[in-house]
């Protein structure tokens, strides 16, 4: 993957060749700027990460089976190793031009590494990039539980997730038109409701109501969507309630980090129904 470091040079690339080189234990340098060819695996030190993985135990054990171990810890920890640099590499698009000085969690580190080495999907990977990139500019905005909720997810999860997450308002809220599933036609079924819940990105209790209290003297409710505020009334009450979907506290800060773009047709939907049920809307900005 070819990325462009001279925009990133620096202290942001500095942080984030230290922090990969001191999870992987030996140094990393980036893709474009790496000079040596990638070393082969040699029988002498496959043999060595073998025996200290406790893999060849029995002196006499047969050749071909110490050969076909040596050969699959080889293609296994080489595959790793690359799955690690590539999320590295990707994610040096997304480090901010300005870094903390705090250092990032040994134990967050740890993890974090230990999960991607065995990512594969390319989609997949991009999402672990923006987490690296986004802890290494600004430390302790993403949980050890959000990470292992984001490890647990497979393709498929990752997309409803990021489908439900485009239509969620500035508190990780999901309107419903109604206490019955409202994104069959954006996607998501209730099948899928429910695989999003079995994965620990949404409440379970599908019957939750948000309240928005109403400012005075206008009596009118503030909702933010994406980069779209309105405000919203109804004649007669004091408090906005609505149905919703309710994210769990580790998928709302992977929403925070990997801000996917928003589904302004849902809002758009959204107002046209609940315009029916006398609610008024109007966009506080364009």
């Amino acid at each position: 993957m070819e990325v462009n470091i001279i925009k990133t040079e620096g202290k942001p690339l500095e942080k984030l060749i230290e922090t990969v080189s001191s999870a992987i234990g030996t140094l990393y340098k980036p893709t474009q700027i790496r000079k040596e060819a990638k070393a082969n695996a040699e029988a002498l030190i496959i043999q060595k990460e073998a025996e200290a993985k406790g893999m060849i135990i029995i002196a006499d054990a047969d050749d071909e089976i110490i050969e076909r171990t040596k050969k699959r810890i080889a293609l296994q920890e080489i595959n790793r190793q690359m799955n690690i640099e590539d999320v590295a590499d990707r994610s040096i698009k997304y480090l901010s031009k300005n870094v903390s000085d705090t250092p990032i969690d040994f134990d967050w580190k740890n993890r974090f590494f230990n999960k991607v080495q065995d990512i594969n999907s390319d989609e997949l990977k991009e999402i672990w990039a923006k987490i690296l990139g986004n802890e290494v500019s600004n430390p302790g905005n993403v949980s050890i539980r959000a990470l292992e909720l984001l490890s647990n997810l497979d393709k498929k999860e990752a997309e409803l997730f990021e489908k439900l997450a485009s239509m969620s308002v500035f508190n990780h809220s999901v309107l419903k038109v109604n206490n019955e599933n409202s994104y069959d036609q954006f996607g998501i079924t209730f099948s899928d409701m429910l695989v999003l819940e079995a994965a620990g990105l949404i409440h379970s209790n599908a019957s939750l109501n948000i309240t928005y209290p109403t400012i005075p003297p206008f009596n009118i409710a503030i909702i933010q969507f994406g980069n779209k505020i309105i405000s919203v009334k109804k004649e007669g009450e004091n408090k906005i309630v609505f149905n919703q979907t309710s994210l769990t506290h580790a998928a709302g800060e992977l929403i925070n980090i990997l801000k996917f773009e928003h589904n302004y047709n849902y809002l758009s939907y959204f107002i046209e129904e609940k315009s029916k049920q006398g609610y008024v809307f109007q966009y506080i900005n364009q």
